[in-house]
């Protein structure tokens, strides 16, 4: 970012302040370009500048919209094992979002089991929802369906209203 302004700065002899408006097309280009380093740059800027850090979703986002997979995969495994309870809150917030990765990014099955394997430890208090991500991935993609067949009648016997799957999606789900 301070490349862009000293050039701007030494080429037209502007000095230029960031806008919001600003950082959010520059951050969008980086990422239609998949340009790392400038994705980077720009987080770095802002953080500087609003004093604050990037959450750890937005980067998980970023990072998989530029298609840097490896470390999408490293922080959303960052904020399964969180102890930070704003980073709990948006991950389970957010797990249709992290089961689209794994299963449709990534293009592994066993990853996404794993992910949510372990958020049904971490999170006692969401063992529906994450069991309905474990069924949905096994019983979808025809594997382990021992797995599948036990997280589905788990979710089916324990069934409460939520954000992630109705009665008919399960009910669909036991079709296959």
């Amino acid at each position: 970012m301070n490349f862009i302004k000293q050039r701007i700065k030494k080429e037209y002899g502007i000095d230029i302040k960031i806008k919001e408006d600003d950082f959010y097309s520059l951050l969008q280009m980086s990422i239609n370009t998949k340009n790392k380093n400038a994705l980077n740059q720009i987080l770095e800027y802002n953080s500087k500048v609003n004093g604050y850090p990037t959450q750890t979703h937005m980067l998980f986002v970023y990072n998989k919209e530029i298609g840097d997979f490896k470390n999408a995969d490293y922080l959303a495994n960052k904020m399964l094992n969180s102890e930070d309870d704003f980073e709990n809150r948006v991950l389970k917030a957010n797990l249709e979002f992290y089961y689209d990765f794994y299963i449709n990014d990534l293009k592994d099955v066993e990853k996404a089991i794993t992910f949510f394997e372990k958020g049904k430890k971490n999170f006692k208090d969401n063992q529906l929802e994450f069991s309905y991500f474990i069924a949905k991935a096994c019983i979808e993609n025809n594997t382990r369906k021992k797995l599948g067949k036990a997280t589905l009648k788990y979710c089916m016997k324990n069934y409460k209203k939520n954000i992630y799957f109705r009665e008919i999606d399960l009910k669909n789900l036991d079709k296959e």
